[in-house]
């Protein structure tokens, strides 16, 4: 912890998001990478901490409201949905670091799925298909655009705010709209097959 010595803030970025199918390794980067950075970062004397979490933290629950807000709670999904689960676990840590440093200023943002055009993500891959397919066509996500993310690390950077906030566009839109928009198809997949899906991952 001694190279963070002199700085007066840290952005933590590192997680893996492509999910893997090995459950220890994915909780020793995510979650004790984590709990690392944020160690190091107070022992070094660091006031102010700005953690990339994910709206992927409150779980995708059928009751969710869309869109949804900072007051909802963080779940966990409990369907091997380890990028749902490492990122629940550290934000209950991050609970206990405010507790315990009160005087360290900790800050979660939780983008929704966000896109532009140097993101190389499973999104992008699946909006750029010849079809797209999904298992609810008409229920509304919400977006950002990788700009308007980038702007509010840097807007928290500059001020002081602990807390939790949202990043996401206005407008929900479904995958069904997405499709139209790009003149493909949208294809609905049975839900059992997505259980299938999620149980071989």
């Amino acid at each position: 912890f001694e190279d963070l010595r002199g700085y007066d803030a840290i952005i933590h970025l590192a997680f893996i998001v492509s999910p893997i199918s090995n459950r220890r390794e994915m909780y020793s980067i995510n979650l004790d990478g984590s709990k690392n950075v944020f160690n190091c970062a107070i022992k070094a004397g660091i006031k102010k901490i700005i953690h990339a979490s994910s709206v992927a933290a409150y779980g995708a629950f059928p009751e969710n409201p869309i869109p949804i807000t900072e007051e909802h709670p963080i779940r966990l999904m409990k369907k091997h949905f380890y990028y749902n689960e490492t990122k629940y676990y550290v934000e209950k840590y991050l609970d206990e670091l405010s507790k315990k440093y009160p005087d360290v200023i900790i800050t979660r943002i939780r983008p929704s799925i966000f896109l532009g055009p140097n993101i190389n993500n499973f999104f992008r891959t699946y909006f750029l298909g010849k079809k797209i397919y999904s298992f609810s066509p008409d229920v509304l996500v919400q977006l950002a655009w990788i700009d308007d993310v980038a702007e509010a690390f840097y807007l928290f950077l500059k001020k002081d705010v602990s807390g939790v906030f949202n990043i996401g566009a206005d407008n929900p839109i479904s995958s069904r709209e997405i499709a139209e928009k790009l003149g493909i198809n949208c294809v609905k997949l049975p839900y059992h097959f997505g259980l299938l899906l999620i149980n071989a991952l």
